[in-house]
């Protein structure tokens, strides 16, 4: 059963983890249970960060069935100044997509009962504005050419640095009409 999709408000807590070690300065790996899963933390930098008002910052939506991975890319994207959006699994994705407008959405790859190829592929048909970073830990170069043949703005293999993610969402948004916003766009039609 997948949990319904939240928006984060910004400096939200999370619930302390159990597993795995944690990062204690910009940039040191983190790593969770035997998965082996490891993305690299900015947790201490970021806190140090300024973030724009609301109405500016780029909405980010962060699709991964793994809590934690989640939960930490939302804390680490809010505290550089993104509004975040989770969702849990494919379920609902594409309406919830609809509703919420995000500028980009960082979208993994394998997923428990869901194809992260099979939902980029939905996602550039019914959203083609939206860009997609398709990230995940069984990748390689075939996974790569076909997540950029399906259209995704760009693909990152696991581990990662949250600093390097942050440079494209960075990237893609900006390409999104100079910067504007889709959801500051979509209000401006209203």
């Amino acid at each position: 059963m997948s949990r319904a999709p939240e928006a984060r408000a910004p400096g939200a807590q999370f619930p302390a983890r159990e597993s795995g070690a944690f990062p204690t300065a910009y940039g040191t790996p983190y790593s969770r249970g035997a998965g082996g899963l490891l993305v690299a933390a900015a947790v201490a930098h970021m806190a140090e960060q300024v973030t724009k008002p609301s109405q500016e910052r780029a909405r980010v939506m962060i699709v991964d069935d793994d809590a934690e991975m989640r939960a930490l890319l939302c804390d680490a994207l809010e505290r550089e100044g993104f509004q975040v959006c989770e969702h849990a699994a494919g379920d609902g994705l594409l309406p919830r997509v609809a509703d919420w407008v995000p500028d980009a959405v960082v979208l993994d790859k394998e997923m428990t009962g869901s194809s992260g190829l099979d939902l980029l592929r939905d996602l550039r048909r019914r959203h083609p504005q939206t860009p997609v970073v398709l990230v995940t830990a069984f990748g390689g170069s075939e996974v790569e050419a076909e997540a950029l043949k399906l259209g995704a703005a760009s693909y990152m293999d696991k581990p990662f640095r949250v600093a390097q993610l942050l440079e494209v969402l960075r990237a893609v948004v900006s390409q999104t009409e100079g910067g504007t916003s889709r959801h500051q766009l979509q209000q401006r039609c209203e």
